[in-house]
């Protein structure tokens, strides 16, 4: 889904501003998870699912445009390589870290015995999250997207100094 939204997402910022796109793809992928958290079962058959991964897909074609654009415009011209790599590792590192503490999570719920055993201890972790904690999120959006061409923390960049 990433694939076939993205190349979208740079008219649809254009038009709506990023706010507007990164709050909807947060929200997106929320509801993505919840339904994916609904649908599983030890039956769970591939239809079930695929509505929570469009919704999920759709969200993540939403973000990672945007969220680039927005690092790239806060900071300095001349430091747009440095904020480009950080942002890139961050996206990196933040995948890593998410699967590493999902797989975590989910077999201390359950095991990785059998497949039954991994529906269980997923779906009752998932299923105690509760989804305002995904509300946070868009608070933080809200907060990070100072304007066009600002520096760290929404002051314009000063000649010879980061931020």
């Amino acid at each position: 889904m990433p694939v076939l939204i993205s190349p979208f997402t740079g008219t649809l910022v254009n038009h709506f501003g990023a706010r507007a796109i990164l709050s909807t793809a947060l929200a997106l992928q929320a509801i993505g998870i919840v339904l994916l958290a609904l649908a599983l079962s030890e039956q769970v058959t591939y239809s079930e699912v695929v509505p929570g991964l469009v919704f999920a897909g759709v969200g993540m074609g939403l973000f990672f445009a945007p969220i680039t654009r927005t690092a790239l415009t806060t900071a300095a011209e001349r430091y747009s390589g440095i904020v480009s790599g950080v942002a890139s590792s961050m996206r990196q590192s933040g995948t890593v870290l998410g699967i590493a503490v999902l797989s975590a999570v989910f077999s201390s719920a359950g095991s990785m015995t059998s497949f039954a055993a991994f529906v269980d201890g997923a779906s009752r972790d998932l299923r105690r999250r509760s989804p305002p904690r995904s509300q946070l999120r868009f608070h933080v959006v809200d907060s990070a997207y100072p304007g066009p061409r600002t520096g760290c923390c929404g002051r314009r960049p000063v000649r010879g100094r980061v931020g």
